[in-house]
């Protein structure tokens, strides 16, 4: 096991209810904590949370062997992708592990991440993420299911999804953050207003690290490595960006990225046109929002049901006409060519939509994408 240095991100935000044990996490620790340095920056809170940092490091300065390190901001509030930037100035450790300042992480979760990481062979190239449960428990129920079962393959593959490793949860290089900018909005949008180019700076990052060939892990704790190492607080107070964040933007951002890596760069069968299959909401919104020069690839799109198989896709706005087919079209010689994205959630039909799926032919990551 190699002595690295660690540097413990945590931006802060009127975080004066959760911060206290939030840092006592911290302090708690089974790495050595000789090698762990706490970086907080504090952007601009107006409740007391500098005045409780403040006491709290004083408290711990004869206790602890942890270092300290305490920026803040003030003029208004800049946004966590911001204060995560200042708060990684304040030292220089090899690795950096984020933390949310009302999370909580458990004792063994830096040294599992750690160890986990440098038995890779991608230490500078690897996001490497750890198990969660939420509080409340049942809190995007959901989501935490879902994140905590997937593989590492399926981390890469179910990436145009949501976030497949929870940002709060992530440990990763100096040199990997270096590289990427830090948080610099990266993925952005051209009609972007500013106070949105603040919002989904976790997406911004997850995407702008795929799109550097980056990998992903993520690992758990106890003897099978299952148990969670991060209490992840579910917040029902609407003060955090991700309640305020629009489903719009997550989803015109997710497109983005698609298009960029996928429809424009992957190169393969992709360039000669490709196939949506769904032709409810979600498949209808990815179509409509579309770049103008990639919707004449859309070939079709394919359902399960008769009735928009027979209605067709119109949508008068952008001039759009688009056939809809039943999905074992897929199976026939003649479009057994046609990539495909799949714009219907996973795991909500009892597995159907996955063997409808399978049935096709389609190589995920290759020449099949699910978009929702």
């Amino acid at each position: 096991m190699p002595k690295v240095t660690v540097d413990v991100v945590i931006p802060v935000h009127n975080s004066g209810k959760t911060i206290v044990e939030c840092l006592e996490s911290v302090c708690t620790q089974t790495y050595d904590l000789n090698l762990i340095t706490v970086c907080i920056f504090d952007d601009s809170s107006t409740d007391s949370s500098k005045e409780i940092i403040s006491s709290f490091i004083e408290s711990k300065s004869t206790t602890t062997d942890l270092k300290f390190r305490f920026g803040f901001h003030k003029g208004g509030s800049r946004g966590a992708g911001f204060a995560r930037n200042e708060a990684v100035k304040l030292s220089d450790s090899l690795m950096i592990a984020l933390l949310d300042s009302d999370d909580v992480m458990m004792p063994d979760r830096i040294l599992c991440q750690v160890q986990s990481i440098y038995a890779t062979d991608s230490v500078d190239s690897t996001i490497c993420g750890c198990k969660f449960f939420r509080l409340p428990e049942n809190s995007t129920a959901h989501y935490s299911e879902w994140a905590n079962s997937l593989t590492d393959r399926r981390l890469y593959l179910e990436q145009f999804r949501e976030l497949t490793v929870l940002q709060p949860t992530w440990l990763f290089s100096r040199s990997l953050f270096t590289e990427l900018g830090g948080y610099n909005n990266k993925l952005s949008l051209a009609d972007e207003e500013p106070s949105e180019l603040r919002l989904a700076e976790d997406f911004r990052f997850f995407h702008a690290h795929l799109e550097n060939n980056g990998k992903l892990m993520v690992v758990g704790g106890g003897a099978g490595g299952d148990e969670p190492l991060l209490m992840y607080r579910h917040s029902d107070d609407n003060s955090n960006l991700s309640s305020k964040t629009p489903r719009k933007l997550i989803m015109r951002l997710r497109l983005k990225s698609f298009e960029e890596r996928i429809l424009r760069e992957s190169g393969g069968n992709w360039s000669d046109g490709f196939v949506v299959w769904g032709a409810g909401r979600d498949g209808k919104e990815f179509i409509k929002s579309l770049s103008p020069d990639l919707l004449p690839r859309v070939k079709f799109i394919v359902d399960v049901d008769e009735k928009k198989i027979a209605a067709g896709y119109h949508h008068r706005n952008r001039n759009i006409h688009i056939d809809i087919k039943n999905f074992r079209v897929l199976q026939e010689e003649e479009f057994k060519g046609l990539p495909v994205v799949v714009c219907v959630a996973m795991y909500r039909t009892g597995g159907k939509l996955e063997e409808n799926v399978r049935s096709v032919g389609r190589t995920e990551g290759v020449d099949l994408w699910h978009f929702n």
